[in-house]
């Protein structure tokens, strides 16, 4: 199955829980990460199971980690102004 990729990142932010879930393709056979577990321990990266690739991210306590995203993963968050 070939991985659909979207123009745009999707972003679906739950302001009660402070929760943001971000994808850049379509949501099959992936795997969630937490890479830096010690530092960041609520943000994972969502990852495609053959190529390894970022589809995207769930953050939960996104307010306290959003400065650090950009530092994190530059090419996913280069532009904090269209993060809600």
């Amino acid at each position: 199955m070939t991985r659909k990729w979207y123009d745009k990142p999707i972003f679906n932010y739950d302001e009660r829980h402070d929760m943001l879930s971000v994808f850049y393709s379509d949501r099959v056979h992936y795997y969630g990460d937490e890479e830096y577990e010690k530092a960041y321990p609520e943000l994972y990266v969502l990852r495609d199971d053959d190529t390894e690739e970022i589809i995207g991210f769930t953050i939960l306590d996104y307010s306290k980690y959003k400065p650090h995203l950009p530092e994190l993963y530059p090419e996913q968050f280069k532009n904090l102004d269209e993060l809600p």
